[in-house]
């Protein structure tokens, strides 16, 4: 007895066409709701992301900045208060720019004017003077010194060659001693380098003549003549 095969298969199941367009739009709706509230979920997860990204570390020790910005205009204000203060007439009185200009130029001559006359005094010694200035008054009311001279003694010693040039040496270095001496400075020194010059030929004679009485003093006498006048060589035979 021949048994046919049995083909295992499932049983088509047909449904209402109503029913399978309701389940059918049913599941679109819930599938578009899911793939909606991911993108929501997605962009909360970006925005938090991009958020905490570019908030800056909270400084636990920075200032207030309302407190830097007293510091700061603090500080300004001091030093425009002791700068106004350092450039102001008796008065009171603000100093212009042609002032101030005119005051930067009057303390540069005193700083100079008063290395000039040290150096010359300082070189002089026991032959220079005391320091005298020329003053004028500036703007801010105060005196610069705008020239100067000191008196040095550069006569010859007399009677001392040797000490005259001792002495103009050092008149000269005296002279000379500034940076940039002037006209006057110049004057002296070679007024100290005559007076050097002269003493030095003094001395050179007075050497020499010295010398001279010397070489006198040590000659040979010559022999003297015989007690009865005549001469002291033998008569030929």
């Amino acid at each position: 007895m021949q048994v046919a095969p049995i083909t295992a298969f499932q049983p088509t199941v047909q449904r209402p066409t109503g029913q399978v367009e309701a389940a059918a739009a049913s599941r679109a709706a819930s599938d578009k709701a899911s793939a909606h509230q991911s993108a929501q979920i997605s962009a909360q997860a970006t925005n938090a992301q991009a958020t905490s990204r570019i908030q800056p570390p909270k400084q636990a020790d920075a200032a207030e900045p309302g407190q830097q910005t007293d510091s700061k205009t603090t500080s300004k204000s001091d030093t425009s208060e002791r700068a106004e203060a350092q450039h102001k007439k008796a008065n009171g009185e603000v100093l212009t720019e042609a002032e101030l200009q005119q005051l930067d130029r009057l303390k540069q001559t005193d700083r100079e004017v008063r290395q000039h006359e040290h150096a010359h005094q300082s070189s002089g010694g026991q032959y220079a003077g005391r320091i005298e200035y020329e003053y004028e008054r500036g703007p801010d009311g105060q005196q610069y010194a705008v020239a100067g001279e000191v008196s040095i003694d550069s006569s010859p010693v007399p009677g001392d060659p040797a000490a005259t040039i001792d002495k103009m040496e050092q008149v000269r270095a005296a002279a000379t001693a500034p940076a940039e001496p002037s006209a006057q400075d110049r004057k002296v020194a070679a007024q100290a380098n005559q007076h050097l010059i002269a003493a030095r030929l003094e001395l050179a004679m007075q050497q020499r003549e010295m010398d001279g009485a010397r070489n006198t003093t040590n000659v040979p006498q010559q022999p003297d003549a015989s007690a009865d006048g005549q001469s002291a060589f033998q008569p030929s035979a």
